[in-house]
């Protein structure tokens, strides 16, 4: 029997409202939570993984080290280490709170992204074993800052959407996310209220 992976719709408080299955959340436009994962490594580089070109959208784009959403009983945190345990292969779970985000987009006529986003972060070795899920991840590469910016002047198409507004907000290295209220420092963390970013195409 195959699987059918559920979401959690949510209002615009992030409420719990209910679940639903993810295709038919996407198909209606339905507010609900999902995850991102930045991973760097100690040169500062930062991990893309190219999506398989079977994806329902944004199929052979390449993007941030892991996107998904937390299912019934999960929260973000777990959820995120689970997934890119899933799509990479590898281990990470030291993940660290950046910010809530807020985006809708339509991709075609009956297929959008409305969701509320954490967005993570976290550090692996560059020279990791990863193992990825090809139902999942067509490819991965490391890239530097300056390299990401010039292959994305150059080549806006082969990004998806989200991650060209996360890059476009956030800033790209593990210094300039901290100046987005300093994710490494739990204190910080919790003194600090998570913003929705309303970007509505």
């Amino acid at each position: 029997m195959k699987y059918e992976q559920h979401v959690i719709a949510v209002d615009m408080k992030n409420r719990f409202i209910g679940t639903v299955e993810k295709l038919e959340a996407h198909r209606r436009n339905m507010l609900h939570r999902a995850f991102s994962v930045f991973l760097f490594n100690e040169k500062g580089e930062m991990l893309l993984q190219q999506r398989a070109d079977t994806k329902y959208h944004s199929g052979g784009l390449w993007t941030n080290a892991c996107c998904s959403h937390p299912e019934l009983g999960e929260n973000c945190k777990s959820a995120s280490s689970k997934r890119v345990a899933e799509e990479l292969g590898v281990v990470c779970s030291d993940l660290y709170y950046i910010l809530s985000f807020y985006y809708q987009v339509c991709f075609q006529k009956d297929l959008f992204e409305h969701e509320i986003v954490t967005i993570l972060y976290g550090v692996i070795s560059s020279t990791t074993k990863m193992n990825l899920n090809k139902s999942e991840v067509k490819a991965v590469r490391w890239i530097s800052e300056d390299a990401l910016r010039s292959d994305m002047q150059l080549n806006s198409s082969e990004y998806t959407y989200w991650f060209k507004r996360y890059i476009d907000i956030l800033g790209f290295s593990p210094r300039m996310l901290k100046s987005k209220g300093d994710i490494c420092d739990p204190g910080k963390r919790k003194k600090r209220k998570s913003f929705y970013k309303q970007n509505s195409v």
